[in-house]
């Protein structure tokens, strides 16, 4: 099943989302884009290894705890997936 898969929560101000859902990094970000959210692959900070293809930084340090779950559905539903 398609899933969003969070981890990395307890580590600061950002977190990991690894998206199966059969897009490319390149295009997970840019729907997330043209649906005005800011975010990264975690391509982007790897460089010495290969990354998981599939999973974005999400910086939340400015986002209200009540902005996340609705930040969370968008996403599921710009991309296409379940929710875990």
């Amino acid at each position: 099943k398609d899933m969003l898969t969070f981890s990395g929560q307890h580590t600061g101000l950002h977190l990991l989302l690894s998206c199966n859902c059969g897009l490319s990094e390149e295009e997970l970000v840019s729907r997330a884009k043209n649906a005005g959210i800011r975010l990264s692959g975690l391509s982007d900070y790897c460089f010495h290894t290969s990354c998981n293809p599939h999973t974005l930084v999400l910086g939340y340090g400015a986002l209200k705890t009540e902005q996340i779950e609705p930040l969370t559905h968008l996403l599921a539903t710009i991309w296409g997936v379940g929710l875990p």
